[in-house]
């Protein structure tokens, strides 16, 4: 799985993460203080060739890794709770300090359509970035390469409309 097509599922802040994010010369930042200094310019340079080129080009981020725990995903919210199996009542609340996964997963809809939020326990290879390019969105992404396995063990009507 690559994550080529995730802007459809980024809200607000996580789209102006990604268009905040493209500054760096050729190849990735050597450190998270030079990533921060030529996030825009490398944003500039790798943006149009999608979201895994500028992460790879532009976020310092672990090698792929095996990642699990619960997705919560809804029409503009997106959270990742590493290591845990999250009950709905908490899953989405808002957080100062949020994870997001950057997937080609689509929303699942219901019979008429319409957006269903769901909590998926996901085990997954992924890239995590490293350090904070731009601290002040107090926001983590971790790009989804291959889905392992897949858990919908919660399916409700969107909490946003």
């Amino acid at each position: 799985m690559t994550a080529g097509y995730c802007f459809p599922m980024l809200k607000g802040s996580a789209f102006l993460l990604i268009l905040a994010l493209a500054g760096c010369s050729s190849g990735r930042p050597a450190s998270c203080e030079v990533a921060q200094q030529q996030i825009y310019a490398c944003m500039d340079k790798h943006l149009d060739q999608g979201f895994s080129a500028f992460f790879d080009a532009c976020i310092p981020h672990t090698k792929p890794i095996v990642i699990q725990g619960t997705w919560a995903r809804d029409f503009e919210f997106n959270r990742f709770y590493e290591n845990v199996r999250v009950q709905p009542q908490n899953a989405f609340q808002q957080a100062d300090q949020i994870t997001e996964l950057v997937s080609d997963q689509p929303l699942q809809k219901d019979a008429a359509g319409r957006t269903l939020a769901t909590l998926d326990f996901i085990k997954f290879v992924g890239r995590k970035q490293t350090c904070d390019v731009l601290p002040e969105m107090n926001l983590t992404q971790i790009v989804v390469d291959r889905v392992i396995s897949n858990d919908v063990y919660s399916k409700t009507s969107s909490h946003y409309h």
